[in-house]
C-alpha cells in the first residue's frame, strides 16, 4: 500500500511539475506558468515562438485564472528566465537642462530695464535626486537643485550693469511613481520642501557688491524614466520651483527690499537615472 501511495505521489508531482496554468485575458486564453501574485499584478512565464518570457499584467485585465489547467508544459527544451523584470527601489537621478524664471518684472521699468531683466530669466539647471521607494508607488528621498543665470549690459538711468545669480535648493522629497505594464518605464511625481539660497554677484559701473538671501522653497517634479537596461534609465523632467524673499544681505548689511523678489521658475531637464539594488 505504501508503495502504491508513493508511486501515486511521484506521478502527481511529475504532473504538477509539467502542468501549466490558464490565464484568460480579455477573452484570450494563455497557456503559461503563474509564478507570483499580489494585490495589483499577476506575474507569469509564457512561451512566445522559440523564446520564453517573464512578464506581468494588471489583475483587472484577467478575466479568469486556473492553476494546473494544462497537463503538459510548453517549455520543453527552452531555457526559462530565472527572474521577472521588476523595478528597483532606489532611484538616483542626475539631471541637466534649462530653467526659465517666470516672475513678472516690477512695474514702471523702461524698455532697456525690462530687456535686461528678461536676459536674466533663462539659465543653466543641474540637479541630483536620491529616492528610495518603500512600495511600487511611494517613497522618500532628497534633492539638490542648482541654477545659474547671468547678464550684463547698459541700462538707461542705471549705467553698465552686471548680474551673476545663483540659486540652490536643498530639501527632502516625497516621491510617487506609476510603473508601466512592463515595469521598465515609470512616470514620477515628486514634491520637495526645503532651503532655497540666493546669491547675486552684481556690478553697477565700477562698484561691485554681493546680495544674498535665504528662504523656503517648494519644488514639484513631473518626470518620465525610460528603461535602457536593468539598472539605468533615461529621464525627462519638468519642474516647478516656487519661492521668494523680501529681506536680504547686501554688501554685508541687512536690507529690506521695496517689494518681494520672486524666484519662481520652470525647469526642463534630461538625465540619467541609476537603479541599484534589485527589489
Amino acid at each position: 500500500m505504501k508503495k502504491i501511495l508513493l508511486l501515486m505521489g511521484l506521478l502527481l508531482a511529475g504532473h504538477c511539475m509539467n502542468a501549466q496554468d490558464l490565464l484568460v485575458i480579455e477573452g484570450d486564453s494563455l497557456n503559461c506558468k503563474i509564478t507570483k501574485e499580489d494585490r495589483t499584478y499577476v506575474y507569469f512565464t509564457f512561451r512566445h515562438k522559440s523564446e520564453v518570457r517573464n512578464t506581468l499584467i494588471e489583475k483587472y485585465k484577467v478575466t479568469a485564472m486556473q492553476r494546473g489547467f494544462y497537463a503538459q508544459a510548453d517549455f520543453e527544451g527552452v531555457a526559462i528566465p530565472s527572474t521577472h523584470s521588476t523595478y528597483h527601489p532606489w532611484r538616483m537621478a542626475l539631471s541637466v537642462g534649462g530653467g526659465y524664471r517666470i516672475a513678472a518684472a516690477a512695474g514702471g521699468m523702461d524698455n532697456s530695464a525690462k530687456s535686461y531683466i528678461d536676459g536674466l530669466r533663462l539659465g543653466l539647471v543641474a540637479g541630483v535626486d536620491v529616492d528610495y521607494y518603500f512600495t511600487d508607488y511611494l517613497g522618500a528621498g532628497g534633492k539638490i537643485l542648482y541654477n545659474r543665470a547671468s547678464n550684463s549690459g547698459y541700462v538707461v538711468g542705471s549705467g553698465d550693469l552686471e548680474d551673476n545669480i545663483t540659486t540652490i535648493f536643498i530639501g527632502p522629497v516625497f516621491a510617487t511613481r506609476f510603473l508601466s505594464a512592463s515595469r521598465k518605464n515609470a512616470f514620477t511625481i515628486n514634491l520637495a520642501l526645503g532651503y532655497l539660497g540666493y546669491i547675486d554677484k552684481g556690478r553697477v559701473g565700477s562698484f561691485a557688491a554681493t546680495m544674498t538671501a535665504n528662504t523656503v522653497g517648494i519644488v514639484m517634479d513631473y518626470g518620465y524614466d525610460i528603461g535602457l537596461s536593468k539598472s539605468v534609465s533615461l529621464g525627462f523632467q519638468l519642474s516647478l520651483l516656487a519661492g521668494g524673499f523680501s529681506k536680504a544681505n547686501f554688501g554685508g548689511q541687512s536690507i529690506t527690499l521695496p517689494g518681494r523678489e520672486n524666484l519662481s521658475r520652470i525647469d526642463l531637464t534630461v538625465g540619467i537615472r541609476f537603479h541599484p539594488g534589485k527589489k
